[in-house]
């Protein structure tokens, strides 16, 4: 007679009495159908692999062999599909027959597929072996996939044999070899598929198990099920208030096969019948796994029969010994008197506790855990729980566990009515992320910890009456020859100087006190020993959830070697000043492009005031600003022989007072000390040049009309002649000298005569070119130089023309109007030559030719013309 119990949720574990109901049966597959879809999704990639190696290289018609690769790949993946969908827990209304019947044609349409290649000709990249080699291949794993279907392997076994007699066939002319191994092949295939399946288990003692199910993919899905079949417990797997799985232990326990429940809706009041259809007395562990995205959990259950406990009820310690903790008590002596594991030595306990052993010699804690544990367990004896502490133990073999234990106190019986404090202690297994985490924590620590013990300043914290509660250890020692343990609560007043003015620093500390942080404020600090030292201290205020003042944390930097390298410096530089302005040379430091110190010789060579010398860029100082930037490198190339440079330059005065246009010459010597830093000395040496100038123009000028001498006209003419040979011009040499000037001279006297000379050299500057030279070779002789002359009628009409103007009377008052003439010999270049000295004596004789002739006449040198013009 069929009933039901009343809807309720089960235990952990309870041992039920359920009366019968009938499940209806419906279409389905058998285990051996579910084992061979079970296994064909894995061998997806084994088919590909296959097909890689048979296609690839292949020629099949116009196209290659990758459409033939992904035909057969389409159909491995079809007949994959096909089982994902039987076995998924979801599909309740289909047709098992026809998703079988459309798995085997899928074998026998992949076996069709090598009779497709067998077209494919032999080629260097494809052979006939390979062909022959892949389909052995297929048939043996077609065979594992298909084991123990007997009927599903005997229809695809008629593709495969099709496929390897047709492929033997068609290769026995080229390659008998692989025709005969395909042939041998062939019942050794159909002998290994048709092998029968495993049988089922017979009935064993049963021992509860829980598995804790995720589906949430097709890969989990398969794995739960091959986990289900793996037990020998009765197990039943239900997802969404439907039966997806069941094993031989469950079948034979319930007397139903698993065709018959799967798929079928349990809910809540699942009841389960023997062979027989009687009642019987089970006890039902399930675990539920919550569901994902609004969708219901997976249940694993397991069955087993209660009869083998009788009729005592389940006991709490036998539940506690299946779950993955270990539950033990400290008693208030310190012994470890119960524990609910079986074995307690794979969570860290080396002696059993019947031995009653004391806690810290039966636990094997890591030192690093030691004293975290044993604060924990007083804690607890002391009434107080502890909860996640986390500790590492020693395992059985030899290995390091990590656990998270919780320390709950408790009233343990002593008898006679009394009780005494004992402590449970719970251990679980730290998480895999808890740990990555802690261990990130601890590094970090460490890594500060490092850091701080490395930090040759005074790292602090003091809580709100400014007393140290922190300080480094490696500072304590090296700065102020302290130990840790002396500083330790010592006021931070114990350190300053109290000889010294400190009231910048007291007002330092009441602003830290009041929100104010502190930057580098300097203070005076004894050390145990009496030394005095300078510190910068820097801090910033902590503050209690209230807001009030709840200490600070800080650092002391000693500054002491800084402060006495300054006062050295500022020495030195008292000294350099004192040096500088006493040297009589001007003498200064320029830096990053400036003059940044300077002597008083400087400002007064160069007639600047200091402002004004700090606002100029020293290039700005030279007549030349590319100049700086010459001398600079040239003394960086000379700092590599720890040399200086010396150059003659001039300089620019650029003051306020001084001219645009006004230079002085100064001997420059020039020093790299390094870091675009130099020392610059300077000397006046202005007056020398000028009067190295005044002293090489009248080495070159004639010293009464002031036209160049006979010297100057040779450097010129040589000048001239390099610069035609180069331009392919030419070039003329006119020599000409007084007709009549000795008589005026005689005549009117020497001073009349100097102001003959001046004013012949004034005509003759008036109307030659501006690239012309005229010069006084003699007394009354005169010569031209004519370059880029052009041709001889162009030096002939020049010629005439000087001739004119020297026949003009002459100015001066005291001569009466008297007049000269001029006998002119010329000479051309590269006509008569290209040397200057013989270009001189070819002009001197023409010019002797004309005075011979008469005089105010023109003569060319023989070689050009013998004729004279008037």
């Amino acid at each position: 007679m069929q009933s039901e119990i009343p809807s309720r949720t089960l235990g952990a574990a309870e041992a039920v009495t359920v009366p019968k109901v009938r499940l209806v049966a419906g279409a389905g597959v058998s285990p051996e159908q579910r084992s061979v879809f079970l296994r064909e999704p894995p061998a997806f990639p084994g088919w590909l692999l296959i097909l890689l190696f048979a296609g690839a290289g292949a020629q099949l018609g116009n196209t290659d062999g990758w459409g033939w690769i992904a035909g057969a790949a389409a159909i491995a993946l079809i007949r994959a599909l096909i089982a994902v969908r039987v076995l998924s827990p979801r599909q309740v209304d289909r047709s098992e027959s026809k998703l079988g019947i459309l798995f085997i044609s899928s074998h026998i349409a992949q076996a069709a597929m090598w009779l497709v290649l067998l077209a494919a000709p032999d080629s260097a990249t494809h052979s006939s072996v390979r062909t022959a080699t892949s389909l052995a291949a297929a048939m043996l794993l077609s065979a594992a996939s298909l084991r123990g279907w007997r009927a599903g392997w005997l229809a695809a076994l008629g593709g495969w044999g099709g496929a390897a007699v047709g492929t033997a066939i068609g290769l026995w002319d080229s390659v008998p070899a692989a025709s005969i191994m395909l042939l041998v092949l062939l019942p050794a295939t159909a002998w290994a598929g048709l092998a029968p399946p495993r049988p089922a288990p017979t009935d064993s003692p049963v021992r509860p198990t829980r598995i804790a199910v995720p589906l949430s993919g097709a890969s989990t899905r398969r794995g739960v099920q091959l986990a289900v079949h793996a037990s020998s417990a009765p197990m039943i797997g239900v997802y969404d208030g439907r039966v997806f799985e069941m094993n031989k232990s469950a079948e034979a326990f319930v007397g139903q096969l698993m065709d018959q429940c799967v798929g079928r809706p349990v809910a809540e009041r699942l009841t389960l019948t023997d062979a027989e259809g009687l009642n019987r007395s089970m006890r039902v562990v399930c675990l539920s796994r919550p569901g994902f995205e609004g969708e219901t959990g997976a249940v694993i259950g397991v069955v087993s029969d209660s009869s083998a406990r009788g009729s005592r009820q389940i006991l709490g310690s036998d539940l506690l010994s299946q779950l993955p903790m270990l539950i033990w008590v400290i008693d208030g002596s310190g012994r470890v008197v119960h524990a609910q594991a079986s074995d307690v030595q794979r969570w860290g306990l080396r002696m059993e506790p019947r031995l009653r052993p004391d806690w810290a010699s039966a636990l094997a804690l890591q030192p690093d855990s030691q004293d975290a544990f044993g604060r924990a367990v007083q804690k607890a004896m002391d009434g107080k729980p502890t909860f996640d502490v986390l500790n590492y133990r020693t395992s059985r073999s030899g290995g390091k566990i990590a656990l998270r234990s919780h320390f709950v106190p408790f009233d343990s019986p002593l008898g006679d009515g009394k009780s005494g404090r004992a402590v449970m202690v719970t251990d679980t297994i730290a998480s895999v992320r808890e740990l990555l985490d802690n261990e990130r924590l601890r590094q970090s620590k460490a890594q500060y910890k490092d850091l701080v013990e490395a930090s040759p300043n005074l790292i602090w914290a003091c809580d709100s009456a400014f007393r140290f509660s922190f300080v480094s250890r490696r500072a304590c020692r090296d700065v102020y020859d302290h130990t840790v343990e002396t500083l330790l609560g010592q006021p931070m007043s114990a350190l300053l100087d109290r000889a010294a003015d400190q009231s910048g620093a007291l007002e330092a500390l009441v602003g830290l006190r009041n929100g104010r942080a502190l930057r580098d404020v300097e203070m005076a600090h004894l050390t145990r020993d009496g030394r005095r030292i300078t510190v910068a201290m820097s801090a910033v205020a902590l503050r209690s959830p209230d807001g009030s003042f709840a200490g600070a944390i800080g650092i002391n930097v000693d500054v002491t070697a800084l402060k006495q390298r300054e006062a050295r410096l500022a020495e030195a530089l008292r000294v350099e000043r004192s040096v500088l302005d006493s040297a009589g040379q001007a003498i200064a430091v320029v830096k990053g492009g400036a003059v940044a110190r300077c002597n008083d010789a400087f400002l007064q060579l160069l007639r600047m005031r200091p402002d004004e010398l700090a606002a100029v860029p020293v290039a700005d100082l030279f007549a030349e600003r590319t100049q700086w930037s010459e001398v600079a490198g040239a003394a960086e190339r000379a700092s590599i022989t720890d040399d200086a440079i010396a150059r003659e330059i001039r300089l620019r005065r650029v003051g306020a007072g001084a001219e645009p246009e006004q230079f002085l010459w100064c001997q420059l010597t020039l020093r790299a000390i390094g870091g675009g830093e130099y020392v610059v000395a300077l000397a006046d040496i202005d007056q020398i040049r000028r009067r190295e100038a005044h002293a090489q123009h009248d080495a070159r000028h004639d010293e009464l009309t002031g036209l160049p001498n006979r010297r100057l006209l040779s450097e010129r003419v040589r000048a001239a002649l390099a610069t035609s040979a180069l331009r392919n011009s030419g070039c003329a040499m006119l020599v000409f000298d007084l007709d009549g000037f000795k008589p005026i001279n005689d005549k009117f006297g020497h001073p009349a005569g100097d102001v003959v000379l001046r004013e012949i050299a004034h005509r003759l500057q008036n109307i030659v070119r501006p690239q012309d030279t005229v010069a006084r070779i003699g007394g009354d002789e005169f010569a031209l130089l004519m370059p880029d002359c052009g041709s001889i009628q162009d030096v002939e009409r020049i010629a005439q023309r000087i001739l004119g103007e020297l026949a003009q009377p002459l100015t001066a008052a005291d001569l009466g109007g008297a007049r000269l003439t001029a006998s002119l010999g010329v000479v051309m270049a590269p006509e008569h030559g290209c040397e200057p000295e013989w270009l001189m004596r070819m002009a001197d004789r023409a010019m002797y030719d004309a005075k011979v002739d008469g005089g105010d006449r023109v003569v060319f040198s023989r070689s050009v013309s013998g004729l004279g013009f008037r």
